[in-house]
């Protein structure tokens, strides 16, 4: 299948490799692009530091506090930047969850992107932590798709569309135009197959775990 990856360059690339070791083809058609927003970080003291992507942790570890993050890939982020790392969950609500296991309440540094879902700072706020919040990252619609995706779209050469955020698909969805209706659309998650409402039901496929592999186990057979 030929299939556009609408996540940010660096990422997608890496799952175009992915995809041609499957025997499929990628078209590279992010939908956001993503840029530091240069905030300034607190001195601390903190208990802990969470992360829920790798990208909240590229200017390295300026805190000796532990870090608790979503996901292996920030694990493996964090670990590199010099963190010690006390606690991964697959996403926000599990490590939530995790965290709130602890007794007692800590003082904590969430770095964060601009555009993101408020739970996680929500419920650990609820629950007497104190949380400073610092965007560091932030991730900008693009104005158009490149003239060789939207030809591809044009002229039924696309098959389908891997889906990684509700918000990525909420974007990737008018660029598509009318071809939308006819692409098979992958999501990862249950929350993201809610942002392809509009979508036909048979045209959806959820992946069981919010993984890319799981994601990508959705291809076989198809």
């Amino acid at each position: 299948m030929r299939l556009l990856v609408t996540r940010p360059v660096d990422e997608a690339e890496r799952t175009a490799g992915r995809l041609s070791a499957l025997g499929h083809e990628a078209l590279v058609a992010p939908v956001m692009e993503v840029a530091p927003t240069g905030a300034a970080l607190p001195n601390g003291p903190f208990d802990l530091v969470i992360a829920t992507s790798a990208r909240a942790l590229q200017n390295g570890a300026p805190l000796a506090a532990p870090l608790a993050c979503v996901g292996e890939k920030t694990a493996a982020a964090g670990r590199k930047a010099g963190f010690a790392v006390a606690a991964v969950a697959p996403d926000a609500e599990r490590l939530a969850d995790l965290l709130l296991k602890e007794p007692g309440t800590k003082k904590i540094l969430y770095l964060a992107g601009r555009e993101r879902r408020a739970d996680l700072e929500s419920r650990l706020g609820e629950a007497g932590w104190r949380v400073e919040l610092v965007e560091v990252y932030a991730a900008r619609p693009v104005a158009a798709w490149p003239k060789k995706i939207v030809d591809a779209l044009a002229a039924g050469e696309v098959d389908g569309v891997l889906h990684y955020s509700p918000r990525s698909a909420g974007l990737a969805l008018p660029l598509m135009g009318e071809a939308r209706g006819r692409l098979k659309h992958f999501c990862l998650s249950p929350a993201v197959a809610l942002a392809c409402a509009e979508i036909p039901a048979e045209k959806v496929f959820v992946a069981s775990q919010p993984t890319e592999d799981s994601l990508l186990s959705l291809l076989k057979g198809l």
